[in-house]
């Protein structure tokens, strides 16, 4: 041994036990220093949490002091969280250097047989074991309370907000709230008009933007609505662009080009530094709210000239926008201006009322159309459900609900416009897909959209269609699961669900929960998906490789090559089942206990299931009845065509398939043509007169035996003198063929031999014959000779 060796090794030895040494001292100094930290963090998180429920117990709480409170306890919660995490750790090892010296020795004779360093040691350990365990449970409760705390927040903030739906104000028919309104109106109207002259007499730019801004929006919705009609009357049924698409895909340049209009006259309004805050944020909201009335103006129209929506529904949307708009704009200049409680109260009563009018009067237009076309989007029943909500929104104003009126007719417009909003993004992005499957199909995209194939691949059934739509089925769903992930917290916060929340929602799925000893989460579950598919597509490619290309350069026979690619599928599976089950922290130890509830599952209802598995790995190995083979079964025969895990699927000769299950293969008897050879045996019966000489029949069955292209010389062609018969002396010719796939063939070809040999011969192939003799007796005669009785006659002639 070198002398760079053995110092190696010294290094080595003083460094591991540095580390046994320092190990507990890493603990005690995390509990002399960092503890008494921790404990001053803990006591000021609790009085965080003790002021946060004296806020609670005040009266006029709002809901903006609730949400702040939740924000700070949602902080404090995940810094108990750390502290937690952090003393659990230095407790986890504090108890294993305790545990490292082993149980105390029990006393003998009132002595205990221990040293006295090891005993201190315990004492040292036992001691700082007791002080992170009294830590960890004082975070760990503290914790919990922070948890109890939010819970009771989320109370309080969902009655506060169900208190200000439902809170009672003057009604519609009170003339006092009225002429309040009238009154600040008149002075918001004023307010107004010198806003909109700040903005626009001083600024000739903005002024200049605005109309080329309108004329830009509307020549784009001209052009495309002149192209979405010559593609409309282009469209074909079997076309992937169906009019929806083609609504969807027209709308996307009026958008870009509205987007572009409010961009570029948000960028003029910041160069007017001297306009007032609340001038240029309302100018801000009206032109936003501009775009959003005609983008949803073009939406509606190109839907109703593609047939998608009736014309009352056109309206209802157009009429819905304007409505809305009209009521926002009021709405922020009336908070910006510091309008009374009355105007608030009289626009909503005014504008929801409004609204709710347009929902009767177009669903009952919709309601009684009797159109027949069958393209429209919405079903004719949800028009009931539409107009009893206009009646709902009329009574709750009418009972002086303004807030509960506004917020349902708020959310049902913006509900209605998203919702149209990601449909016809669904509608432009699938036609990219459809394009994707035709591609990875090897096929091409018409013009038209349609899907075209190789000649060779074109089947007359629908089948070869439904599989090469494939990848575009999977990668619409992938697509709609993504729209409706993102739809979801889109529409929790159209609904009043604040972002915060909404993240923490998303926060506590993505890594997920505690049940029992495993974490369930959307992470782990897709992990464990990925897991399973990646692998699952591993196994796939390498059978691929071994049935296409490996194997097939090999002498094994074909049955050999299934067998092994159907055992290397099996086990990939098992392979994939195991690792996506670990992936999604399922613990494999626990497959005794699996194997127990599979064994009581097998006696009572999975018994065939078993057996027909069993049963397929025997044929898989024993080989009775091998992929090729030609089988006759009780249910008919055929070709073995796959040996599967419950069934094997046999092909008859007339294209139809027979799943027999493979316990009844293992159990019953098979009558297997190919099992040792392919070589079969064909028997033709020939009958010749009896006036032919049986001598030279034979010469001529046996000459024409032989000559057969099909017969095999060894074992040789045989004739047999099988029977005298009713009309004939009965011969059989028998010859083997290599394969008996040819069977038929060859006893074709004999028999056409055998007829033009015989004919040539003389010898006359007679058909059956029947010699009939007639009997008669005196009673019979007599009785032919008596005439008939008179009912008979006239029973006949009636």
């Amino acid at each position: 041994m070198t002398a760079a060796g053995a110092s190696f090794r010294i290094f080595s030895v003083f460094t591991f036990f540095a580390f046994l040494v320092l190990l507990p001292l890493s603990a005690h100094g995390f509990t002399e220093t960092r503890l008494p930290e921790l404990h001053m963090q803990l006591q000021e998180k609790q009085a965080q949490m003790d002021s946060i429920d004296a806020l609670m117990l005040e009266s006029d709480l709002t809901s903006a002091s609730l949400t702040d409170a939740r924000n700070l306890l949602r902080n404090i919660r995940n810094d108990l969280l750390e502290i937690s995490e952090e003393i659990r750790a230095h407790y986890l090892t504090a108890r294993d250097a305790l545990n490292d010296l082993g149980e105390a020795p029990a006393e003998e004779n009132g002595v205990i047989r221990e040293s006295d360093d090891i005993r201190a040691a315990r004492e040292v350990r036992q001691a700082r074991v007791q002080t992170l365990e009294a830590a960890l449970r004082q975070a760990e409760a503290a914790h919990a309370r922070a948890l109890r705390t939010l819970e009771r927040l989320s109370v309080m903030r969902r009655g506060l907000f169900v208190g200000q739906l439902m809170e009672r104000q003057a009604t519609p028919l009170n003339i006092g709230l009225w002429a309040a309104a009238g009154d600040a109106l008149q002075d918001l109207q004023s307010k107004i008009r010198s806003g909109l002259t700040e903005i626009f007499a001083q600024n000739r730019l903005l002024q200049i933007a605005i109309i080329l801004g309108i004329f830009l929006i509307a020549g784009s919705a001209v052009i495309t609505r002149h192209l979405l009609k010559n593609k409309l009357q282009e469209y074909k049924e079997n076309s992937v662009y169906t009019p929806f698409v083609l609504a969807s895909i027209a709308t996307a340049i009026p958008f870009l080009c509205t987007a572009a209009v409010l961009f570029v006259l948000y960028q003029i309004l910041l160069l007017v530094p001297e306009m007032d805050t609340a001038v240029r944020v309302f100018a801000e909201h009206t032109l936003l709210l501009a775009g959003l009335f005609a983008a949803l103006t073009i939406v509606a129209s190109y839907l109703y000239l593609s047939g998608n929506i009736r014309r009352a529904m056109k309206w209802l949307i157009i009429l819905s926008a304007l409505v809305y708009t009209a009521d926002a704009v009021l709405l922020e200049y009336s908070r910006l201006a510091g309008s009374p409680l009355e105007l608030v109260v009289a626009q909503s009563y005014l504008f929801s009322s409004v609204f709710a009018v347009l929902l009767i009067f177009f669903s009952s237009l919709a309601l009684r159309s009797r159109s027949g076309r069958s393209r429209f989007y919405l079903p004719r029943k949800l028009f009931y459900l539409v107009s009893l909500t206009g009646v709902f929104i009329i009574g709750a104003n009418l009972l002086g609900y303004p807030s509960l009126t506004r917020y349902i007719y708020v959310q049902m417009v913006l509900l209605f416009f998203f919702i149209a909003f990601v449909m016809m993004l669904r509608a432009g992005i699938r036609p990219s897909l459809y394009k994707l499957d035709a591609l990875m199909q090897n096929g091409s995209s018409a013009p038209d959209g349609t899907t075209t194939a190789a000649p060779s691949e074109t089947l007359e059934s629908g089948e070869k269609t439904r599989e090469e739509k494939l990848v575009f089925f999977w990668a619409s769903l992938t697509l709609d699961l993504l729209l409706i992930l993102i739809c979801i917290p889109v529409i929790a916060s159209l609904f009043g669900t604040e972002w915060a929340e909404i993240r923490e929602w998303g926060r506590q799925a993505f890594f997920g929960v505690e049940v029992g000893t495993m974490r369930l989460s959307i992470a782990t579950i897709i992990m464990s998906i990925l897991v399973f598919f990646l692998l699952l597509f591993i196994t796939r490619s390498l059978q691929r490789i071994l049935g296409q290309r490996i194997l097939p350069n090999t002498k094994i026979e074909d049955s050999v090559r299934s067998s092994l690619v159907q055992i290397v599928g099996y086990t990939g599976t098992i392979i994939a089942l195991f690792a996506a089950l670990s992936a999604f922290g399922f613990n494999l130890t626990n497959l005794a206990l699996i194997a127990g509830a599979l064994s009581v599952g097998i006696g009572f209802g999975l018994q065939s299931v078993v057996n027909n598995f069993v049963s397929g790995l025997i044929l898989l190995f024993e080989r009775p009845i091998k992929v090729g083979d030609w089988v006759i079964v009780s249910s008919g025969q055929g070709i073995v065509k796959s040996i599967n895990v419950r069934s094997t699927e046999i092909e008859t000769f007339d294209r139809t398939s027979i799943i027999v299950p493979n316990s009844e293969l293992i159990s019953s008897s098979v009558m297997n043509w190919t099992h040792g050879n392919k070589i079969g045996r064909t028997v033709v019966s020939v009958g010749v007169s009896y006036d032919a000489d049986p001598e030279t029949v034979r010469e001529v069955l046996l000459s024409c035996a032989s000559n057969n292209p099909l017969a095999l010389a060894e074992p040789e062609p045989s004739v047999v003198f099988k029977d005298f018969g009713d009309s004939a002396l009965i011969f059989d010719v028998r010859f083997f063929v290599e394969n008996v796939s040819d069977m038929m063939k060859g006893a074709s070809q004999a028999r056409f031999d055998i007829w033009y040999a015989l004919k040539e011969k003389g010898i006359e192939i007679p058909f059956p014959q029947r010699d009939i003799h007639i009997r008669t007796d005196q009673t019979t005669k007599a009785a032919a000779k008596k005439p008939p009785l008179k009912g008979k006659k006239k029973a006949a002639k009636a």
